[in-house]
């Protein structure tokens, strides 16, 4: 798939950041799951960390921002800008759609396999 990207410089900076932040709290739920309680609640925690560690680590790997999309901007290091180019917007939507159902596939899987420990 082309590449359309909506962000750059410290936009994918920030999200690498973000990302780190939410492999750590990932990996600590897993060491708390597996060692202490496996309740459907912290599956659920489980869940929701994995995507924020997804999220972010995937508009980074794309250069394309979920918000941004929606939005039809772009920010690529000092400002946003508005994006004239429709193919370019529809793009951007489709990485978009993309990220989110691969962040959710892969959050659910992790989440199960985790659940049937």
């Amino acid at each position: 798939m082309n590449s359309c990207p909506n962000i750059a410089g410290r936009e994918i900076l920030m999200r690498r950041n973000f990302g780190i932040i939410g492999l750590i709290l990932t990996t600590l739920s897993v060491i708390y799951l597996l060692f202490y309680n496996n309740s459907f609640y912290t599956i659920g925690f489980f869940f929701i960390f994995s995507m924020s560690m997804l999220i972010p680590s995937l508009e980074a790997k794309y250069g394309v921002c979920i918000v941004y999309s929606s939005l039809g901007i772009k920010n690529m290091g000092k400002k946003y800008q508005k994006e004239d180019n429709y193919e370019n917007i529809k793009m951007q939507r489709l990485i978009s759609v993309k990220i989110l159902f691969m962040s959710f596939l892969i959050s659910v899987f992790f989440s199960f396999m985790l659940y049937k420990l």
